[in-house]
């Protein structure tokens, strides 16, 4: 392992950048919803704090730092390695989830989070339209700014915005371990009966596994302007850059719950409200800045990700149109989105996101098995991904308002049905016949390569 480390960073040129890389990248992580959940695990998990954390940081932390490795098998990401689950329904899973987690719903999103909990406060109500307009004026030139160039983006969210984000959470979060004790009282219901499985949903919804792929050819895209090249070394190198952008966010995530478990009134029924009201206890008028810097910051990086890797996607759609072109376009959607309201798109990309979203994980743990095994998957993949989908357009359908019951009765006898993950023992049971059939056709066999020895080609699923 020493000698494989080694021979990824060759100088400190190398570590510089894939550090500078990984700080890029969990600030992209790094969003509104990533402040919330881990604070309100700690506010709300109480006696059972240490079981529910676990869960969060399994599907919060090791889930995304997987879907990177996942992603590094291809060298453009996502956009490549999508179809070995088929080339059609590759092309639509990626097309869905760049536009699900980019203009049209993640990235006004973001801008419009950011207004709520960040500057809002200070201006009058009667003031809300004008004010929201100004500011995502404001918010998306700055995204512009981060984004137009492309090969500087990981490093100016890297080596200038994350460490300023960084810096204002450790304040918050070692000011008030040290200052305050830990409440203690009984978990929350939902923590009560099974606070690990309770966690690992809680993981589950920041949706950043499906993040990862998005980031995934921005990440690969800026190791490769920093000479990490092809095969093995970029490969490492990307698995390196995850690791590191998993253990910060780790950090990170430990401090927003033991702060959260120093909020005494565990009535409060978010996240943001929790860190808003400990930032003003803290540092009383100034701790409001502070908080909202940190929000601002989260929320900066995170679109200026997103318009990043979403403007690469649709550039190789569009070659004809330029990268700076594309981004633009993306800001004025993403802006105009932001102060028409997103209630109607948030009813129709929630399901979308559901459906996305078991697709992902199962496509993930495939990739990484196929890292392992010699040879090339083929049914391994597609038949893991297919029965996903299928199970996840029910589980979809039941997220839209009023089809909650949609197909209950046959839901709940599945295995984790009741927790809202019914579509995973299905879908690893195909993916074991797919493994099965691909193990009988020859594709899976001890003299072929892996992708721990070579990259894999894509056509080769």
């Amino acid at each position: 392992m020493k000698a494989k480390t080694e021979s990824i960073l060759r100088s400190r040129r190398d570590f510089k950048s894939i550090l500078v890389t990984s700080l890029a990248l969990f600030a992209m992580f790094f969003g509104a919803g990533n402040l919330i959940f881990p604070t309100m695990i700690g506010v709300n998990s109480g006696s059972a704090f240490y079981s529910a954390i676990f869960g969060f940081l399994c599907t919060g932390v090791a889930l995304p730092a997987m879907a990177i490795v996942a992603s590094a098998t291809s060298r453009e990401g996502i956009t490549s390695s999508s179809r070995r689950m088929g080339t059609r329904f590759g092309f639509l899973y990626t097309l869905i989830v760049f536009l699900s987690t980019g203009v049209l719903y993640a990235i006004p999103r973001v801008a419009t989070v950011s207004y709520e909990m960040s500057v809002k406060q200070f201006f009058p109500h009667r003031f809300d339209r004008i004010s929201l307009a100004v500011y995502t004026v404001v918010f998306f030139a700055l995204v512009a700014l981060v984004c137009i160039n492309a090969q500087k983006l990981t490093d100016r969210i890297g080596a200038i915005l994350t460490p300023a984000l960084l810096i204002l959470i450790t304040v918050v979060v070692v000011v008030g371990i040290f200052t305050l004790s830990p409440v203690s009282h009984a978990p929350a219901e939902e923590f009560a009966s099974n606070a690990l499985a309770s966690g690992i949903l809680q993981g589950y919804f920041t949706m950043d596994a499906i993040a990862a792929f998005v980031f995934g050819g921005v990440i690969i895209s800026s190791l490769q302007n920093s000479g990490f090249g092809q095969g093995r070394r970029l490969f490492g190198a990307t698995v390196l850059t995850g690791i590191f952008a998993a253990l910060i966010l780790a950090v990170v995530y430990l401090g927003l719950a033991a702060l959260g478990a120093r909020v005494t009134d565990t009535n409060i029924s978010n996240g943001a409200a929790a860190l808003s009201t400990m930032s003003h206890v803290l540092f009383g008028r100034a701790g409001m800045a502070i908080f909202g810097g940190i929000v601002f910051l989260a929320c900066l990086t995170t679109a200026a990700g997103l318009v990043s890797a979403s403007s690469q996607y649709f550039c190789r759609l569009f070659p004809s149109v330029a990268m700076p072109t594309m981004v633009m376009i993306h800001v004025f959607i993403a802006a105009a989105l932001s102060n028409l309201g997103l209630e109607l798109i948030l009813q129709v990309v929630a399901p979308i996101n559901v459906f996305v979203y078991p697709i992902t994980i199962i496509f993930t743990l495939v990739c990484l098995l196929d890292i392992v095994v010699p040879g090339h998957m083929k049914w391994t993949y597609r038949a893991g991904a297919w029965t996903a989908a299928a199970f996840a357009i029910v589980d979809s359908v039941r997220s839209v308002a009023g089809y909650e019951n949609f197909a209950d009765s046959i839901w709940n006898l599945l295995p984790l049905g009741k927790a809202g993950l019914g579509w995973i023992v299905p879908a690893l049971v195909l993916a074991l016949v797919g493994f099965t059939i691909d193990y009988f056709q020859g594709r899976i066999s001890t003299s072929a390569p892996s992708m721990v020895r070579g990259e894999i080609p894509d056509n080769a699923k």
